[in-house]
């Protein structure tokens, strides 16, 4: 780059004293207007060559190398538990934010207060920690969420889980008043150094392999089954076991799915290519019939499918038939016995015939891996005068339950439990506690899972059913 001279004559005038000739005003404008010019265009040269330099480079401002603006910088909140094993839970993460802190606070006297349990999820709603308080006298429990890295109990394989949710529950022993009180701090949320799709997810072990294709399978695709062609693979037709000449019909249907859809069968991860569907129709069962004695519902009343002690919801699309989905092919036995009930298996019949029903596929009619009955044994609860003798029995899980708000259940054959159950805080034992005439009405080799919400064996609940194989009476600690 150049600049242009402009040349200023200073003469002196022969024979007189006089000083130097200044040049005129418009002289000294033009030298100032060239002179700018050429400023402006050295500026845009360089302008132009550091662009091309940063071209393709993330160019981020003073505001965005610092952390993020954080809208939601603390969550603080109190709250008094009124009775066992309630329990309350608070998000971790807020937009823009990254989570940095939590403290759980507890001020009760020597005769109040309840033993905590603090179980951190993460974004499936898995337990990834726990830790059990004692919410007795003045405490208090900090977590820092800087050290994540640090901490061995949030390591799962070659992936650090983040929680994203903290679960507060109340256990035994529990005396009210018990309050607490919590604080989540949070910060900005810092820009990444790399865009989030060069970052490679965790490898699955090989037990855990699945096709890179597969999608889980969701209810928009078990919606379409409900009325998708199938290939017929059984049929037949019985009557009411209670005495009813009203004759049912069953069928069985092989449905391809478009695409194998991604389940979890048994604790296991699979690749489902074909559902099952069963219906069962009743010629007139418009309304109840009336079999001597004994009311039959509708068909459409009804609420669970069994096929033995497997229970399977169903849907409707007709008032004289009902039909359920079914992913697990371990339940579709030859010789299965058919029945209906409604939602908590009270009002339960079943047919004559049982279901034909012939399969090339190999089923296991063990428990969940990790899944076991640890013993059965007697004892008595004594209040006052009285004795009165129980059973227990005792499961155990390496697959924790995790918090939830809706209550665990336990299945044993065709009969549910819930008041019965009692647990500890890591998630891992399960105690069912009977009276001697509950326990002789168990049937010996019946099926025992536990469930959360609601029964369904079809394998469409996935992680929310636990198997622990066949009751034996004979099984002690």
């Amino acid at each position: 780059m150049r600049f242009s001279k402009t040349r200023i004559d200073w003469s002196t005038k022969a024979g007189s004293g006089a000083g130097c000739q200044v040049p005129g005003i418009r002289s000294w404008l033009a030298v100032i207007s060239q002179a700018a010019a050429s400023v402006a265009f050295f500026l845009l040269c360089l302008s132009s060559a550091y662009s091309q330099e940063t071209q393709g480079q993330e160019v981020r401002s003073p505001e965005k190398a610092h952390a993020q603006g954080c809208q939601d910088p603390q969550t603080s909140a109190s709250h008094g538990f009124r009775r066992v094993r309630e329990t309350i839970d608070t998000p971790v993460n807020a937009p823009d934010c990254e989570p940095i802190g939590f403290v759980l606070r507890w001020s009760n006297g020597r005769s109040n207060g309840t033993s905590l349990v603090v179980t951190f999820l993460d974004s499936t709603n898995q337990p990834i920690h726990s830790r059990s308080l004692s919410g007795f006298l003045t405490g208090s429990f900090e977590f820092h969420f800087a050290s994540l890295d640090m901490q061995p109990w949030f390591a799962r394989g070659s992936m650090v889980a983040v929680p994203t949710t903290i679960v507060i529950q109340a256990q035994p022993p529990f005396y009210p008043p018990a309050n607490i009180s919590y604080t989540v701090t949070r910060t900005g949320s810092r820009v990444r150094s790399r865009p989030r799709a060069e970052v490679q997810p965790a490898a699955l072990s090989k037990s855990e392999s699945v096709s890179p294709k597969a999608r889980v399978l969701d209810d928009q695709i078990a919606m379409k089954l409900r009325t998708a062609e199938g290939r017929l693979l059984s049929q037949g037709q019985s009557s009411w076991a209670s005495g009813s000449a009203e004759s049912v019909k069953y069928k069985v249907k092989e449905i391809t799915l478009p695409e194998p859809r991604e389940m979890e069968i048994h604790g296991r991860r699979e690749n489902v290519a074909v559902a099952y569907r069963l219906t069962l129709a009743g010629g007139g069962l418009r309304s109840s019939q009336g079999v001597g004695t004994v009311q039959v519902p509708a068909l459409s009343k009804f609420g669970l499918i069994w096929l033995d002690d497997a229970a399977l919801p169903v849907f409707s699309l007709d008032s004289q038939e009902i039909s359920t989905l079914i992913y697990d092919p371990s339940i579709l036995k030859d010789g299965a016995q058919i029945a209906v009930s409604n939602a908590d298996g009270s009002n339960m019949y079943s047919l004559v015939e049982r279901l034909k029903y012939r399969s090339n596929v190999q089923t296991s009619e063990e428990g969940e891996e990790g899944n076991e009955v640890v013993g059965i044994r007697r004892g008595v609860r004594v209040i006052g005068t009285t004795r009165m003798p129980l059973v227990q029995i005792e499961l155990r899980t390496k697959r924790p339950f995790p918090p939830r708000d809706s209550a665990l259940q336990l299945q044993i054959g065709k009969r549910f439990f819930l008041n019965e159950l009692t647990g500890d805080h890591t998630g891992r034992t399960l105690t069912l506690t009977l009276t001697q005439e509950m326990f002789a009405e168990l049937q010996q080799g019946a099926e025992i899972v536990a469930f959360f919400d609601k029964p369904d064996r079809t394998g469409f609940a996935g992680r929310d059913v636990w198997r622990f194989g066949r009751l034996d009476k004979g099984t002690r600690p």
